[in-house]
């Protein structure tokens, strides 16, 4: 049995300039992302989120348009797309725009952890 991989879109990368904030504001943007990718497998999709998988291994200051790139190329084999959050990243709107090109439904939870039952009705395999 072949699984529908979806790709989850959400910020990574914090907005404030404070050293303390931005730290939990990241852990904050993770934590959405990973909120996202276990509702995708408690549906029985496969999530896949490069913002999660790729910084730890590539800089954030120089390689970011790598995994950019890598990304999309993930993205291409997804069957849709699931926008976390209210924030749009100059990222995640590259994401979103790809996903339209592709003809790829874009689903957008604001609040994963509040939305997921109706996310589970939404999404039908």
């Amino acid at each position: 049995m072949q699984h529908k991989m979806v790709f989850i879109c959400s910020p990574y990368r914090p907005e404030n300039r404070d050293p303390l904030t931005r730290a939990s504001e990241i852990q904050r943007n993770i934590e959405m992302a990973r909120t996202g990718c276990r509702i995708a497998v408690e549906r029985g999709l496969i999530p896949i989120a490069p913002h999660l998988f790729f910084p730890q291994f590539l800089s954030e200051e120089t390689e970011r348009e790598t995994g950019i790139r890598q990304g999309m190329q993930l993205l291409a084999l997804c069957s849709e797309l699931w926008v976390l959050g209210r924030k749009v990243s100059d990222g995640m709107a590259k994401e979103i725009s790809y996903a339209k090109e592709l003809g790829l439904p874009v689903r957008i939870m604001e609040k994963p952890e509040t939305a997921a039952e109706r996310l589970m009705k939404a999404v039908k395999e």
